[in-house]
């Protein structure tokens, strides 16, 4: 190119290739450019880069409304009392609770993710998330998942709506187990937790560093159970607890 311009005389200076703009210094009459333009234009690079893609083309995230709750009562029920009583004292705190209900978010994501991540390789792509929601989704447009798969589809599709996916269309599976995390720090998952240990224990009774004990966790058990029947009975047998 610079044999071709030192012939002509003409320099050609590039100030944004990424715009394509190409700016002329003429050092010889009009007549002259007016011939060497054509053929300046038809060499490699003169162009600049092709323009990216529209962002409007781009595949785009599933819509996922956030569900009504995180379904901890739902992720909670079959628990043994022991398995909440970490100290083995006969009686559950708020802080042992807590951590039983982290344990179950995390393990009811770590389901999801593999049933998201068809191909097994660890990483969870905006395509599979696509098709693990397409089951979800009425004729009607209505999204309509599980209790125990909702929060983590949600929860996924909102990561993928807020990243540039012109760059990245995927997350690994450890990096969602970080958002699992800053889920469970969420002010309104705290607020579910905080609830089910008052419907447990009795209301109030977290504030004062209450405790509750097998008694009271196997008749919450048992009236979350009775809920849950009523709700399905509700929807004409169609259960969306699994």
């Amino acid at each position: 190119m610079a044999s071709v311009l030192g012939a002509v005389g003409v320099a050609v200076r590039v100030d944004s290739w990424s715009r394509g703009e190409v700016a002329l210094i003429c050092r010889q009459p009009k007549p002259l450019l007016l011939l060497v333009l054509p053929l300046l234009m038809a060499l490699p690079g003169v162009q600049g880069r092709p323009p990216r893609q529209p962002s409007a083309t781009y595949v785009q995230a599933p819509e996922v409304p956030e569900p009504s709750s995180y379904a901890l009562v739902d992720l909670m029920q079959g628990h043994d009392f022991a398995g909440l009583d970490a100290d083995g004292d006969g009686r559950v705190g708020e802080s042992e609770l807590a951590k039983s209900v982290e344990a179950a978010v995390q393990a009811a994501a770590d389901v999801v993710w593999a049933s998201v991540d068809i191909n097994g390789n660890e990483q969870l792509d905006l395509e599979e998330l696509i098709e693990a929601v397409k089951p979800h989704r009425k004729a009607s447009g209505k999204f309509l998942a599980p209790v125990k798969r909702w929060s983590f589809l949600w929860l996924l599709a909102q990561h993928f709506t807020s990243i540039d996916l012109s760059r990245s269309a995927r997350i690994s599976i450890a990096a969602a187990r970080k958002l699992v995390g800053d889920l469970l720090r969420s002010v309104r998952l705290l607020d579910e937790r905080r609830n089910l240990f008052d419907e447990v224990a009795g209301p109030g009774v977290g504030d004062d560093f209450g405790t509750f004990g097998a008694a009271e966790w196997t008749a919450w058990q048992a009236n979350a159970k009775a809920k849950r029947r009523r709700r399905r009975h509700g929807r004409g047998g169609t259960s969306l607890e699994l």
